[in-house]
């Protein structure tokens, strides 16, 4: 009989995930202490909370990077990161990899100069939406970051069945990494 350690089980967190300063960012690094891989069953959102003083805001990711697969929030959504305006990585997400089954949003992380931590995505399987508003069905939506290119999101291979949206990225110099798509759907 050969005990094996429970860091060697994936850890599993059902339903969504809401991360909306860093207190909340620690509070799950120590949930998820000591395993080796977890995943979460529904939607992952990192979304700072508005200031009210003291706030230590989001910088980076590094407590999920053993996060290996989310699933979808009711709206459609794996993984939303948005209005972070400190955030200056996602690199401690280089734990997912393969397929999303629903929609990625990075939006409004302005100090965000890089997409390094999605190389693991190959693909985006779902959509997001919305029953209000047939214009917010997408599959990815990068808004409003500071990043040149999309060098992070270069794994991703084939079709979106949603739309691609790519909007106010002033910085942004060329489309590079998203070369492995060969269509995407719309609106």
């Amino acid at each position: 009989f050969r005990r094996i350690p429970a860091a060697d089980h994936p850890c599993t967190i059902e339903g969504d995930v809401t991360i909306r300063q860093r207190d909340d960012l620690d509070a799950l690094a120590a949930r998820v202490r000591g395993c080796a891989r977890w995943n979460i069953t529904g939607g992952l959102t990192v979304r700072d909370k508005e200031k009210d003083g003291d706030d230590v805001d989001i910088v980076h990711l590094d407590a999920l990077a053993n996060l290996t697969s989310v699933g979808t929030d009711e709206s459609g959504m794996s993984v939303t990161i948005m209005h972070n305006p400190d955030l200056e990585s996602v690199e401690g997400l280089k734990g997912l990899n393969g397929s999303l089954p629903g929609a990625l949003r990075v939006e409004a992380n302005v100090r965000l100069t890089s997409l390094r931590g999605f190389e693991g995505l190959t693909a985006i399987d779902g959509e997001r939406v919305d029953a209000s508003s047939e214009a917010q069905r997408f599959s990815l939506k990068l808004d409003r970051l500071g990043v040149a290119d999309f060098a992070g999101l270069s794994g991703l291979r084939g079709h979106l069945s949603g739309a691609l949206v790519i909007t106010n990225n002033e910085n942004m110099e060329s489309l590079h990494g998203l070369e492995g798509l060969l269509s995407v759907g719309s609106f």
